[in-house]
């Protein structure tokens, strides 16, 4: 910017001819950079001009008191803007280096827009636009962006994926084997690891939900039971909803059409309450607060509506056909999305004069805009998944007091149709196995193992953006991916009823280890609950 030798500061407030040329020169706007000397207190020197005209291409740079060479071989201490010159000239050459596919115009603008304009640098006339920051024009500025090959652009928050419980750290693992080219505001590239798609930044674990425990085993007090006559049977309960279909409550009902064929309706509930272990032992409806008895296929663990017809065959066999709606559950908490998934199934069951009951389920669960519940509009997209699933219940008398009962679940789910996710091939499976007892009908307890939905394993096809060009574009490769959830949600549970029908009281209680909660492993916790009800 040029030095002002007179020690007179007042004819120092624009700076030197060559420095602002661009002001009579415009072609040269945005490929020149003017630079002020400042001192070791930050300040402008008393022998510096100040940007003034050139304030627009002008940096602050450090100029006095520079160790640095001198004529005749030596070392000296030198001031002026020839010392402060080089300091962005070297963070010019740095940058270059660093983004080799930018052109000097960009290497100009990032040095100009990351410089320091807080404070003192705010003073655009003494110090342009700021002073030099090679560690800010070094990282990403205003943010990482996507650039889809379609031309696209887009924010890492739009292209997050929130994986399911049923995934757990699964997508996690494999995005971390992966580097992906993201772009920052400037155009300039980084290479990122493909983990930051992942999701938000959050604590490696998700927090209990302590409330849906609580929630299911107090659902017996809830809800009310009623016969209402020609072959009608009740179970609702009222709701905190006030809009919708969900302002209805939660009802089971089921209509007998004659000896032998019967008609189910669900609205806002567990659709497995008609089918299943829940059909095979009524019992267990209200002992655990698990999710144990269901069948997770059916609507993802979201409440359900639908309806079922079920018949007769014999004295020894029947069957039943069902289907179900929900919403799909939405895991942005700043987004509102109305995607469904709809359910189909049937069911064949046998119960042996031993009292043994057993049966085999074969379903099809469609998903709109998700994969096994997993969502993210940049990989799914109007995508649908399509989850074949298989089931068997078992209910197994071992004496007078006990029983066996147990089930397996086993899905294999297809993408079609995504956007990055092309395709994709999961296999899944929930299991229960426990044992119930009752040794008067006032008293019920028992023990279950219980593992919710997890992925067994899966090979997905993505496309990504892992290559820069020499043109600075960027190109998206197809990635495989193989999906493995490293957690296994499992669930020991202790249970126990009682019932003192004269004063209409009951008590249940709960013991209850979790380990690796939605699948991710180390998130393990215990849960104790009493619960005491009094109807009136």
């Amino acid at each position: 910017a040029g030095n002002n030798t007179t020690g007179d500061t007042s004819i120092a407030g624009n700076s030197s001819l060559y420095a602002a040329l661009p002001v009579i020169a415009p072609e040269l706007q945005g490929q020149w950079l003017a630079v002020v000397n400042i001192r070791e207190d930050g300040r402008i020197s008393d022998g510096s001009h100040r940007c003034g005209d050139a304030q627009a291409w002008c940096l602050a740079a450090p100029g006095s008191g520079v160790y640095s060479s001198v004529p005749g071989d030596g070392y000296g201490y030198k001031s002026g803007t020839s010392m402060a010159a080089p300091h962005v000239s070297g963070a010019l050459a740095l940058l270059m280096d660093l983004f080799p596919t930018l052109s000097a115009a960009q290497i100009t603008e990032r040095t100009l827009v990351s410089a320091n304009k807080s404070g003192i640098y705010a003073d655009s006339a003494t110090y342009g636009q700021g002073l030099l920051d090679l560690q800010a024009a070094s990282n990403p500025i205003g943010g990482l962006l996507i650039e889809a090959s379609s031309g696209e652009v887009m924010t890492l928050d739009q292209a997050r994926l929130r994986e399911s419980p049923a995934l757990g750290n699964a997508l996690r693992a494999s995005l971390g084997k992966v580097d992906l080219v993201l772009k920052d505001s400037l155009d300039a590239p980084f290479l990122v690891n493909a983990s930051v798609l992942q999701q938000e930044p959050q604590a490696s674990h998700s927090r209990i939900d302590t409330g849906s425990y609580l929630q299911r085993l107090e659902q017996e007090h809830s809800s009310q039971q009623m016969d209402a006559g020609n072959g009608l049977q009740l179970r609702y309960s009222a709701t905190r909803q006030d809009s919708g279909l969900a302002a209805l409550g939660n009802v089971q009902a089921w209509q007998s059409l004659g000896k032998d064929s019967a008609l189910s309706a669900s609205l806002n509930t567990d659709t497995s309450w008609s089918q299943g272990l829940l059909r095979m032992q009524p019992l267990l409806q209200n002992s655990s607060m698990t999710r144990a008895f269901s069948n997770p296929y059916l609507s993802l663990d979201n409440p359900a509506s639908g309806t079922g017809l079920h018949w007769q065959l014999d004295e020894n066999w029947h069957s039943a056909v069902q289907v179900q709606t929900s919403n799909a559950s939405e895991r942005f908490s700043d987004r509102n999305s109305d995607e469904q998934q709809h359910s189909l199934q049937t069911e064949w069951a046998y119960r042996a004069e031993s009292g043994m009951h057993v049966s085999l389920q074969l379903g099809l669960l469609n998903e709109q805009q998700r994969l096994l519940g997993s969502q993210g509009e940049a990989w799914i997209g109007q995508g649908q998944t399509r989850t074949w699933f298989s089931g068997l219940n078992l209910s197994l008398p071992l004496n007078e007091h006990w029983q066996l009962f147990g089930r397996y679940n086993s899905g294999l789910s297809q993408l079609d149709g995504g956007r990055w996710l092309e395709s994709g091939r999961l296999r899944s499976d929930s299991f229960t196995l426990g044992v119930l007892g009752q040794s008067n009908p006032q008293l019920q307890y028992g023990a279950l193992i219980y593992q919710p939905l997890r992925l067994r394993d899966g090979k997905t096809s993505v496309q990504m953006p892992t290559r820069l060009n020499a043109d600075n574009s960027v190109s998206w490769d197809k990635v495989d991916m193989q999906f493995k959830a490293d957690g296994r949600h499992m669930e020991y549970e202790l249970f126990m009823r009682y019932e003192l029908p004269a004063w209409q009281l009951s008590f249940k209680g709960s013991l209850l280890h979790i380990a690796d909660y939605q699948n991710q492993p180390g998130n393990n916790d215990n849960l104790l609950m009493i619960n005491a009800g009094w109807r009136y």
